[in-house]
């Protein structure tokens, strides 16, 4: 399943040579800002030619056009679309995990109406790096995923599985008949993240920042937990509440966790 647009357009230096270092997509053409330096110009121009992309210099408002006035840094790529998930897929994997090591925990992120591109970069980012089996989102409320988020996630959009789906409530009231706990973070619950002990399998959903969990998803989940803190500002960004759930899983209570990557 691919992303709508016939290219995705990334951009700064660190994204754009992270694709072309590592990611299993192809990359279309690169424009290049030709007031660039030699040794940055040759630099980019070398992994283009090695991923056999077309290679364009052109003056920086073209790029600013490109990239919609972005920081770009001199350097933008266009790519093919990114690779989306079909939720049948996340079923798939699901049965895989409980076949091949029955004792083995498994964990998801489920998205409620996080509408950031920074914050969904960032979030896949350390679901990526905590070896998450996917990020679940609604097409509808879903922010764009290119550049903005490409960038933040610093390239785990490419091997963190996505899973669109065009209803969160009833993806997630499925994966709860398939015994999957469903666990929501709200900075208001009573139990912290500490108490949570649901099974081998658990999506976490985490809502907006101004709104949090919309109620009819709050209604399906197994159990409501906040993140204990002791400062004055009382509250964390999502993405860095994602980090704390990851680590949880990942180091806390429930170890083990094991990512099933197809």
């Amino acid at each position: 399943m691919r992303s709508g647009n016939k290219f995705d357009v990334l951009y700064g230096r660190r994204p754009v040579q992270l694709f072309l270092e590592k990611s299993p997509r192809r990359p279309a053409r690169l424009w290049i800002d030709r007031r660039l330096s030699r040794d940055v110009a040759d630099k980019f121009s070398r992994l283009a030619r090695g991923r056999s992309a077309a290679i364009t210099p052109v003056d920086p408002g073209q790029l600013d056009r490109l990239t919609n006035h972005a920081v770009h840094q001199g350097v933008a790529l266009e790519a093919d679309p990114l690779r989306l998930r079909n939720v049948s897929d996340l079923f798939g994997l699901l049965s895989k995990s409980k076949i091949q090591n029955p004792k083995s925990k498994i964990a998801w992120l489920a998205l409620d109406e996080v509408t950031d591109p920074q914050n969904f970069g960032a979030i896949c980012r350390t679901a990526e790096c905590f070896g998450l089996a996917g990020v679940l989102f609604e097409t509808k409320t879903a922010p764009p995923l290119g550049g903005a988020a490409y960038k933040a996630s610093a390239g785990a959009l490419d091997f963190l599985p996505l899973f669109p789906v065009s209803s969160l409530h009833e993806t997630l009231k499925t994966l709860k008949s398939k015994s999957v706990a469903i666990a929501g973070l709200d900075a208001r619950a009573p139990a912290p993240l500490s108490r949570l002990s649901l099974g081998p399998a658990v999506v976490f959903v985490l809502g907006s920042e101004g709104r949090g969990i919309r109620p009819q998803i709050r209604s399906i989940c197994d159990g409501l937990f906040c993140i204990p803190m002791r400062g004055r500002v009382g509250s964390l960004n999502v993405s860095a509440a994602a980090a704390a759930v990851c680590f949880h899983f990942d180091g806390g209570t429930m170890t083990g966790c094991t990512a099933i990557k197809t």
